[in-house]
């Protein structure tokens, strides 16, 4: 058991399946962009919070981790069987955002921007979180209509990954009840 798994205690139970990629929906109005988020952990938390807080679908950019290595799915408890994920090019991203009409790309920085609680995330939205180390790709840049950012009226520069894509996708939960 130990070959065949990457943990120091592996659980003892070991699958081998095909990968089946779920299909993107057809009127999304919910979308999350991971963008360039490396760390395994960080997008297996991501994704299963993704799917707690019903987003429609999550789209992997270049330079993220893989969301079917085992450390994810370890991290998303499985949310990647039942949520669309989808390993995209930049291009291919743009494409979907911009297929669906009315929709709005709005991308998490630290920097200025619109208060997340400022924002209407009432409407069809795309979500970008970036790496929290470099910030956000050029071509995340490139694709966004707007800026937003979580305020922190304390002393720290930006917030882990995981979290600050939590508290973005569960102010979209709060502004849409």
């Amino acid at each position: 058991m130990a070959d065949l798994t990457d943990t120091e205690t592996p659980q003892g139970i070991t699958a081998v399946l095909h990968q089946h990629e779920m299909e993107f929906p057809d009127r999304p109005d919910y979308l999350l962009v991971l963008d360039a988020v490396r760390d395994p952990g960080n997008v297996g938390t991501i994704l299963r919070t993704a799917s707690a807080a019903g987003v429609n679908a999550v789209l992997i950019a270049p330079e993220t981790a893989d969301p079917f290595s085992p450390k994810v799915l370890r991290a998303g408890m499985g949310a990647q069987l039942k949520l669309p994920v989808s390993q995209c090019s930049w291009e291919k991203i743009s494409s979907l955002i911009h297929a669906q009409s009315g929709m709005k790309t709005l991308l998490a920085d630290s920097g200025d921007g619109t208060s997340l609680w400022e924002e209407n995330l009432t409407k069809a939205i795309a979500l970008i979180v970036s790496n929290e180390a470099s910030g956000p790709s050029p071509s995340a840049r490139d694709l966004a209509d707007r800026i937003i950012t979580i305020p922190m009226p304390g002393s720290c520069e930006s917030l882990n990954a995981a979290i600050a894509a939590s508290l973005l996708m569960y102010e979209v939960v709060r502004q849409r009840r």
